[in-house]
């Protein structure tokens, strides 16, 4: 049980570190104004990461539900509680490389789907991991 412990404290203590070191290295840009009533549109990578995040958000918390309404041993113990669960993650999976391949075409389509904002992120993510270069 000890080691379980020291597991979670050093993964919350590893995320704590990483999150510190993301917002230093992060830039901050002055805020555009805009007009009395206009509201900035979002851009193509955002809309994509939300009808990404939502369904991967919900197939999560279905297999977190399943295993919580059967129980950790239940559910290991029993196939058709383990299949279903995995079923649900095995889906988000599915969705999250939907997602990942989408941006990727996108890339490499350079069509103008992605306009300066969505560069602009991709610039500033780990980019060898998509394959996007800063031009």
């Amino acid at each position: 049980m000890k080691v379980i412990l020291w597991a979670v404290i050093a993964l919350g203590a590893a995320f704590g570190v990483l999150y510190v070191v993301v917002r230093r290295a992060q830039r901050t840009l002055p805020p555009m104004v805009l007009p009395p009533g206009e509201a900035m549109p979002s851009a193509a990578l955002q809309r994509l990461a939300w009808q990404s995040l939502v369904p991967i958000f919900l197939l999560t918390l279905a297999a977190a539900a399943v295993v919580a309404y059967h129980g950790v041993s239940v559910a290991w113990e029993n196939d058709a509680v383990r299949l279903s669960a995995m079923g649900f993650l095995i889906a988000a999976l599915a969705v999250f490389t939907y997602y990942i391949s989408r941006v990727r075409i996108w890339i490499i389509r350079d069509d103008g789907t992605l306009d300066e904002r969505d560069r602009a992120i991709l610039a500033d993510l780990a980019g060898v991991v998509i394959g996007y270069r800063r031009s």
